[in-house]
């Protein structure tokens, strides 16, 4: 779960208030899906490799936030289903 769909606690955020989503889009694979069910919720990460591109389906629950890392950026997301396409 925490290597190829990247679902990490932060130790800065106990309880899964602040969670760390740093995905590993392996070459050779064209999907990963992770999913916890942390004291908050259900969090979920799920990327498929279409083409070129990588699509990255977040979900965090309610009341959390997140960074989302992906190489050398990082995007800051509150609860919900955040899509991103790298």
């Amino acid at each position: 779960m925490n290597q190829l769909a990247g679902i990490n606690h932060d130790a800065a955020g106990p309880g899964f208030s602040h969670i760390l989503i740093t995905p590993h889009f392996v070459e050779g694979l064209d999907w990963a899906k992770g999913e916890y069910h942390s004291v908050r919720g259900l969090i979920t990460s799920e990327w498929k490799r279409e083409g070129g591109k990588v699509t990255l389906t977040v979900t965090i629950p309610s009341g959390c936030t997140a960074d989302i890392r992906v190489g050398d950026q990082t995007k800051t997301v509150g609860s919900g289903t955040h899509v991103n396409i790298y």
